[in-house]
């Protein structure tokens, strides 16, 4: 709103799980539950907004009208956030690259240095795979050259998206750089977006390993992407700066 979105209903909405009444957010309850307790964000720009949201829903809570970080203290919760966009390892070996988006070297076998050494401090991860996989990119394994994303270099095979990894496009219309924008002012209803093509084939890939995941009892995940596809909003999009700000999309 600050940056012009002109629409408030969404401040009114609220989500509501089939054959289930779900309560709205009780700021005051969520730090009993969470008194002592401590929570990561892993991810992109999606990750942040997640953080942010969260402490927008505190600073606003029933009763928590102070500062937005003084209950956290108080219930001695720790909140943290990770940038790692790719999640592995990552290096732009040429700011330019193919169509002037950069090109990325990833190292597909070892987690980025930035969280993975962190994360068993913490009782909650919130993890985002975000659309930097799209980027032209260089693949490693064992520190070895194995193959690349659109690189367009010789004797370096393209093994495509579907070797690395793919989530579900916040963008519409044109690619994040070429004019692509997700100006939404309602969440779609169930039947008018779903997960098709290449997004579902990918999708079917993350279920896999996530159910093998479960499978090796290594903890509890849940898969939230049924849910969050609909909220086609949920980037800021053009409402994430002012209007004549030098930000290409």
């Amino acid at each position: 709103m600050k940056y012009g979105r002109p629409d408030k209903e969404f401040l009114r909405w609220r989500w509501n799980p089939a054959a289930c009444e779900l309560l709205r957010f009780d700021a005051a309850w969520f730090l009993e539950v969470i008194r002592g307790k401590s929570m990561a964000f892993i991810g992109d720009s999606l990750a942040r907004n997640h953080m942010q949201s969260l402490i927008h829903l505190q600073h606003h809570g029933r009763g928590l009208q102070a500062h937005a970080l003084q209950p956290i203290v108080l219930y001695n919760f720790t909140l943290s956030i990770f940038w790692s966009p790719f999640l592995v390892k990552a290096a732009e070996s040429d700011a330019d690259g193919p169509n002037h988006t950069g090109l990325w070297d990833l190292f597909l076998d070892e987690p980025d240095d930035r969280w993975a050494p962190h994360v068993a401090a913490f009782d909650y991860l919130i993890i985002s795979g975000g659309n930097w996989f799209t980027r032209p990119a260089l693949f490693y394994e064992k520190k070895t050259l194995v193959g690349c994303h659109y690189c367009l270099r010789p004797n370096v095979s393209d093994l495509t998206l579907r070797y690395s990894h793919l989530s579900l496009s916040h963008f519409e219309n044109g690619e994040w750089n070429k004019g692509g924008d997700c100006v939404r002012r309602r969440p779609f209803r169930a039947r008018e977006r779903r997960v098709d093509g290449l997004e579902l084939e990918m999708y079917e890939v993350q279920v896999e390993e996530f159910r093998e995941t479960e499978r090796r009892g290594r903890g509890r995940l849940m898969d939230v992407t049924t849910a969050i596809v609909l909220r086609a909003d949920g980037h800021p999009s053009r409402y994430g700066h002012w209007e004549h700000a030098e930000v290409t999309l």
